[in-house]
């Protein structure tokens, strides 16, 4: 399993005049979704998001304003239709959002892209994309399978009509794509090592990154993060043994082998760093505190970039009945946030699964107080951070409604 965090810096409404590839006018209506939905922080600071509207079949997406309100919509999609695979992701490009939707359209299983600008006009029609897309500061990035063939690495910058091959992954390799602030790392995963080539104005040769001879236990995984235009590479050995380093254009760090191992059944949920330390997030089973029950505590492992120390704190003691995903960070300007899904384990069916939102910040000083937003709902998505806040966004079912109404778009802020 590859588990990615990036950071850098940086609906069907309830009116009748949202027409197909068409804003609406400014108003004050709620957004309304089903699911799938997602949701970004534009670069001017607004929360958009993007979701289905499957009474009219299309993808829609919205700036939110106070309470959920919308400031805009369009129809950015239409002929869609709702499928248990459907996916949906939003990146801030530089002039709004770019939304990449997987699902079906017209009854064939497609993965578009589409371009709204911050006035809610399509700025770029859609077109076809592979999969494992994300985005630096000027491009959108994807990776499209060859049968029989390398896997390659496609482009295609802010305000450009067409695609580029830009990097190759061999054949015999397992392909992954992380996106820095304008550096794509391409991953190769072979049978005994890890390859990486760097691209960006220029591709870097490829270089092996991570091999099990130089290690003495074999791999369990590995999790990878960007930060600028840095890649993080979060090695976890069958001891439980982590090894961490970080691969740049110019250079390439040495591993830093840490003293804390993780027990067997550690689950890594998240990595990521800020200019302080690398963080490493699992959960760890509690079964014995919930009579045998499934439950697990949240765990936050810091390494020291400045020393060699190393502090494992609880993030969330053991709550039975209660699931925990998925997890969100966010470096802020004076602390580094974790952020998780609640899910009820045990819930009444007629209920909305998700029982909230939690968090918890982390700082050189003192880790802050343990905080939840209560909020049920039957999706919860990032929305990513800026450098004093996070967000998300819910879709909250109206009074009197289930799961098969389109919802009510609610967004949170925090800290």
């Amino acid at each position: 399993m590859t588990l990615t965090a990036c950071h850098r810096d940086r609906s069907e409404t309830t009116g009748a005049d949202a027409s197909p590839l068409v804003a609406s006018p400014p108003g004050s209506l709620p957004a309304r979704f089903s699911r799938p939905i997602a949701a970004t922080r534009g670069h001017d600071g607004s929360v958009i998001v993007a979701g289905l509207a499957a009474s009219r079949g299309a993808i829609v997406v919205a700036e939110l304003g106070e309470g959920g309100l919308t400031r805009w919509t369009v129809d950015a999609l239409s002929e869609v239709a709702w499928s248990a695979n459907g996916e949906l992701h939003a990146f801030p490009s530089a002039d709004g959002v770019v939304v990449v939707y997987r699902g079906l359209q017209r009854g064939q299983t497609v993965t578009q892209a589409v371009g709204v600008d911050s006035k809610g006009r399509i700025s770029s029609p859609a077109f076809a994309v592979g999969g494992a897309a994300c985005a630096t500061d000027t491009t959108l990035a994807w990776i499209d399978g060859v049968k029989g063939g390398a896997a390659r690495v496609s482009r295609r910058d802010w305000g450009q009509e067409s695609a580029v091959t830009v990097l190759t992954i061999p054949s015999e390799r397992e392909p992954a794509l992380v996106c820095g602030s304008h550096r794509l790392f391409a991953l190769g995963e072979g049978e005994q090592d890890l390859t990486l080539v760097i691209g960006g104005t220029s591709a870097t040769l490829p270089m092996v990154v991570a091999r099990d001879r130089d290690f003495a236990d074999e791999e369990r995984e590995h999790d990878t993060f960007a930060v600028e235009d840095t890649l993080g590479i979060v090695r976890v050995g069958r001891s439980g043994r982590i090894a961490i380093r970080e691969v740049s254009v110019e250079q390439r760090g040495r591993w830093r082998r840490l003293a804390t191992r993780l027990d067997d059944t550690d689950d890594v949920v998240a990595v990521d760093a800020d200019a302080d330390a690398f963080t490493v997030i699992y959960t760890r089973d509690d079964n014995a505190s919930c009579d045998g029950a499934g439950a697990s505590r949240v765990r936050a492992l810091r390494a020291s970039k400045a020393t060699t120390e190393e502090q494992t704190v609880d993030l969330a003691p053991v709550e039975c009945g209660t699931d925990e995903g998925p997890f969100w960070t966010g470096a802020l300007a004076t602390s580094f946030v974790v952020a998780w899904v609640e899910r009820s384990a045990m819930h009444d069916p007629r209920a909305p699964p998700i029982v909230g939102l939690a968090y918890r910040a982390l700082s050189r000083a003192a880790l802050g107080e343990l905080q939840r937003v209560p909020l049920g709902s039957d999706e919860l998505v990032d929305a990513g951070c800026d450098k004093d806040r996070c967000y998300a966004v819910a879709l909250v079912r109206a009074p009197g409604t289930d799961d098969t109404e389109p919802e009510l778009v609610q967004s949170i802020a925090y800290p």
